[in-house]
């Protein structure tokens, strides 16, 4: 019978495994590994990446604030620069251009005796036919238009702005200033008729017929409110 030997571990018999000899269970799931580093990076954490990001943003909103300020300081500052007045130079000389001084009038960009003809009853070519004919009359605070359809010196004009004194100061077209009077009223219709002494004759409209019809195109020619020379076209509404 073979004999064992027990200080030779080759000769010792097998030992039987028990729950101690089982290896620990591994964890459930399987761990992530960590994430890669940047290309160039150690991966190490950099304390002092924070402090660069918002050093740059501070610095851009800076200079949005100093963009928008600066904007705005050229804006105000604008107002006392050359550009400035020569602005206001371009405004003095159109408004030079176009001002009334007493009674000179605006500066036409028309030659009043072009040669060109208007259209007959334009408003134009009324215009020119009857405005020598038509008169101011002015008197006792009171301004009017009037027509002369006399050559002789007879003006017909409104009673109401005849109706508080029986002598006026009539302007004819060129400006001369005549003496006139009152010598026929009809109040009903709001007509007078004021006689001036001319030794002149002077251009008497040539008035038509009392056949209108609604919708016929019209110029009425005048001075209303002291305006001289006033034309306003329209049509006969009723």
């Amino acid at each position: 019978m073979p004999t064992v030997n027990e200080n030779d571990p080759f000769d010792a018999p097998p030992r039987t495994r028990t729950w101690r000899d089982i290896p620990p269970s591994p964890p459930l799931g399987v761990p992530l590994p960590p994430p890669a580093a940047p290309f160039g990076d150690s991966g190490e954490p950099d304390s002092s990446r924070p402090r660069r990001r918002w050093g740059v943003r501070i610095v851009a909103l800076l200079v949005v604030v100093a963009l928008v300020l600066g904007g705005a300081a050229a804006i105000f500052s604008g107002g006392d620069d050359a550009p400035a007045e020569s602005t206001d130079t371009t405004l003095a000389q159109a408004t030079t251009d176009t001002t009334v001084d007493g009674d000179k009038t605006a500066p036409s960009t028309t030659e009043p005796d072009s040669g060109v003809q208007a259209p007959a009853g334009s408003p134009e070519q009324v215009a020119r036919e009857v405005g020598p004919s038509v008169v101011q009359v002015e008197g006792n605070g009171e301004i009017g238009s009037g027509v002369i359809y006399e050559a002789a010196g007879l003006i017909l004009t409104a009673h109401h702005v005849v109706e508080a004194a029986d002598s006026f100061n009539v302007v004819l077209n060129d400006g001369t200033k005549l003496r006139g009077r009152v010598v026929g009223r009809q109040p009903a219709r709001d007509l007078a008729v004021i006689a001036v002494e001319t030794e002149k004759e002077l251009p008497a409209a040539k008035l038509g017929g009392d056949d209108l019809a609604i919708g016929q195109p019209v110029v009425a020619l005048g001075s209303p409110f002291g305006y001289q020379a006033s034309v306003t076209s329209g049509i006969i509404s009723g």
